[in-house]
């Protein structure tokens, strides 16, 4: 009972569901940090920095799969520091990404555009009699 229980909590628990879904996280804020990188719409040091701490997030992976793999080689300091810098960039990003003014392209090519929220008054036609 006690081997059936143990190999549940391996598969489901350490492999399944801690390391697959930080390593999907880790996908996730690297295919993010390439877009922002590419697309310039936030500040390159947010990129940047997203690809710096999602390899210090996969240093933590080792952790994870120690438990379930015996002799898998394991940097302690790497969930305190993976875990707590990507935790840190979700911050800055959220910062970064409400603080930002708002910018349009068609207001960047430097057409005039009404804000949001104003009524344009619509043409008029000509009134028929």
């Amino acid at each position: 009972m006690n081997a059936a229980w143990t190999a549940q909590h391996q598969y489901g628990g350490a492999l399944l569901g801690e390391h697959l879904g930080q390593l999907l996280a880790i996908a996730w804020s690297i295919s993010l940090s390439v877009i922002i990188l590419r697309s310039r719409m936030l500040p390159r040091w947010v990129g940047v920095a997203g690809l710096v701490v999602s390899g210090l997030y996969l240093s933590n992976q080792g952790d994870i799969l120690a438990t379930a793999v015996p002799g898998f080689p394991v940097w302690d300091l790497g969930g305190l520091i993976g875990s707590t810098t990507w935790g840190l960039w979700i911050a800055a990003l959220g910062a970064t990404v409400l603080l930002r003014p708002i910018r349009t392209p068609i207001a960047d090519a430097g057409i005039d555009v009404p804000a949001a929220g104003t009524r344009t008054p619509l043409p008029t036609t000509a009134s028929r009699s």
